[in-house]
């Protein structure tokens, strides 16, 4: 429903920008909600059914134990993603405070544990983030163009996922979660 919108965001946002990698990088993002946005969203969706399958069945990968842990560099990169992410998912989950809390609660009571990470609640803002993210990574584009469009997505889930939420917490409440 968004994509028009976010084309013409991101047309406005090379307009105005004056490097011209920067203005490239608008006009790539843009070209590909323009050609490729079915692609796009199916690459999403699919990433983010199989990170919500996963989650629910505990089959995602655990954080090292510390035994493992060795420091290391990290490229500019990868900063950048993991930077775009964090925020992305921060924004979201600020934007839903009220809204996570009681959705967090349902959905542990729904996985049968007594408490629910911020982070491992497979309809939680991490775990949709990283699901766009790692779909927009399967359009073989390049980390500019990724995080570009992860930032659009950002945009338009902040004044939509609240209403989301209320609406899965609404169902969960009818069917006595």
């Amino acid at each position: 429903r968004q994509t028009e919108a976010m084309e013409n965001t991101l047309l406005a946002m090379a307009d105005r920008s004056p490097l011209l990698e920067t203005r490239n990088t608008y006009y790539g993002a843009q070209g590909i909600l323009n050609k490729r946005a079915n692609e796009l969203l199916s690459a999403c969706k699919d990433t983010y059914c199989q990170a919500f399958n996963d989650l629910v069945h505990n089959k995602r990968e655990k954080t090292a134990s510390p035994d493992s842990l060795e420091l290391s560099l990290v490229g500019d990169q990868d900063f950048e993603v993991t930077l775009a992410v964090d925020k992305a998912t921060s924004r979201l989950r600020y934007n839903c405070a009220e809204e996570m809390v009681a959705l967090d609660a349902r959905i542990a009571q729904l996985l049968g544990r007594s408490d629910l990470s911020e982070n491992d609640n497979p309809l939680g803002p991490r775990t949709l983030c990283e699901a766009l993210l790692d779909g927009i990574g399967r359009m073989q584009l390049e980390q500019n163009v990724r995080i570009v469009l992860l930032n659009q997505f950002d945009l338009v889930l902040t004044t939509e996922l609240a209403h989301i939420y209320q609406s899965i917490n609404r169902y969960l409440i009818d069917h006595g979660v």
